[in-house]
Parts: C-alpha cells; sequence; structure tokens
C-alpha cells in the first residue's frame, strides 16, 4: 500500500451500499469512490474493495480472504476495524 492509502475508510452500509473515503494524506488522484455489496452465507461480494470469504465478523472487526487474485495460490486478507 502506499502511504496515502493507509489511513483510508471503508464505510459499508445497512443499505447495501460501500463508500471509500481517501481520509488523511489525500492520494493523487484522490481515491473517494462508493459503489454496492451483499452477503450470502459466509462470503462478502462488492462492486469494489471489500470482497471475500468472511472469516471473522465481531461487531467490531471484519475479516475477509480471497485466494487467487493475482496468481494461483495467493491469498488477500482484507482487516476492516469499526470506527
Amino acid at each position: 500500500m502506499d502511504p496515502c492509502e493507509k489511513e483510508d475508510q471503508v464505510t459499508l452500509n445497512a443499505n447495501g451500499t460501500w463508500i471509500y473515503t481517501d481520509a488523511g494524506t489525500v492520494c493523487t488522484p484522490s481515491g473517494n469512490d462508493n459503489g454496492t455489496w451483499s452477503i450470502s452465507g459466509d462470503v462478502i461480494t462488492s462492486d469494489g474493495l471489500v470482497s471475500g470469504k468472511v472469516q471473522l465478523y465481531d461487531c467490531n472487526k471484519l475479516v475477509c480472504v480471497t485466494q487467487n487474485v493475482i496468481v494461483p495460490g495467493d491469498q488477500v486478507t482484507q482487516v476492516l476495524r469499526k470506527q
């Protein structure tokens, strides 16, 4: 990740929309974005940043894992914390 991406925020709204806010040090160009998300069983999908199999959700932290993103056998783990 670039340093300007480390304090960015992703908001998952209850209505199935998400908002990505380029917070803190703003990247050039700004990374602000939005879209939709849904969950079925233990898999979250979106037209944006958050997707994968939910490994943990405890009302404060969401951990999603996606495999085979760039090359076969790789794994991306996303950790989102409630603010």
